[in-house]
């Protein structure tokens, strides 16, 4: 943990917290939120991966956080690997609001584990194993409810796609925390990627796309890697989408599709530069989801 950006909202301070491994800084954020009026209870929007999760707590102990909201975007463990530790060392002071469909995983994260390995490989062993959570500090979210913590209204919305346990958040009615549903931005490169992991469903990514545009947020929080303005970045990532599915529907194997990729997409071009080991990983995985979706759609 080596970067962290504070932002004002009138009554809530938040703050964009670097949880990355240490093979990939400013990779992956966690966002806290805190009213300024309110009971010193602190919101955290996903919690990075469990190899933060000391660095994490001791910010967030610094804070003086009487009770610890979690929310989570997904359950894959790059953001929400530390969950198990962080409720822990909270104990009865600390509540994980979660998709249903991801609530089990967090109670028994063994498949969860396995399932990462078999994806990520040793992108996972970087990240960490993550902890059981007693089921009673789960809470498994409702479509479209509002929930009020110490004066912050949150609203949620499912929206898979990503992943079927995927759910965004939106604060003030123009904050919108979209975890991967929206796909990713770093700022550094000034460089956008589809977070397109296998098993891909981009029917349901299209849809989970269309309600999140319909709520016109001001701003957009990006768990990968920062927060930007939501219109000028949902059209660089429809294009991005646009450009991928072309691409996808003239190619003839998933070698052509990714070298096309490098040659056309620029965003990809230049991330790709970087030589980063997890950059480079997290492309390549979410290169072939795009390529199996966008095939399997072509041939329907």
């Amino acid at each position: 943990m080596v970067f962290i950006k504070k932002y004002s909202f009138g009554y809530i301070d938040m703050f964009a917290v670097d949880v990355s491994p240490r093979n990939g800084e400013s990779f992956i954020y966690s966002y806290i939120l805190k009213n300024k009026v309110g009971k010193n209870e602190c919101v955290l929007i996903d919690t990075g991966p469990m190899s933060s999760s000391r660095e994490l707590l001791s910010l967030i102990k610094k804070l003086n956080c009487s009770f610890l909201h979690v929310f989570l975007t997904h359950i894959h463990i790059d953001h929400a690997g530390s969950s198990g530790y962080l409720v822990n060392a909270f104990n009865d002071k600390a509540t994980i609001y979660v998709h249903p469909k991801g609530a089990q995983h967090l109670v028994d994260p063994e498949r969860l584990w396995l399932s990462s390995l078999e994806v990520l490989g040793e992108l996972a062993v970087s990240y960490g194993k993550p902890l059981p959570i007693p089921s009673s500090r789960v809470y498994a979210t409702k479509d479209d409810e509002v929930l009020n913590i110490d004066g912050l209204e949150i609203r949620i919305l499912h929206t898979p796609g990503h992943a079927p346990h995927h759910q965004s958040l939106l604060l003030l009615n123009n904050l919108l925390f979209s975890g991967e549903s929206l796909g990713m931005f770093f700022e550094e490169w000034n460089a956008a990627l589809i977070a397109s992991p296998p098993p891909f469903k981009y029917d349901v990514y299209k849809a989970s796309l269309e309600r999140q545009i319909g709520l016109s947020p001001k701003l957009l929080a990006l768990p990968h890697n920062t927060v930007v303005g939501f219109k000028d970045y949902i059209s660089v990532h429809l294009a991005q989408l646009q450009l991928w599915e072309k691409i996808a529907k003239n190619s003839k194997s998933i070698e052509e599709f990714v070298n096309t990729i490098l040659r056309y997409d620029a965003n990809v071009e230049k991330l790709w530069k970087t030589n980063l080991y997890i950059l480079r990983e997290t492309i390549s995985t979410n290169l072939k989801g795009a390529y199996e979706a966008f095939r399997k759609q072509n041939n329907n």
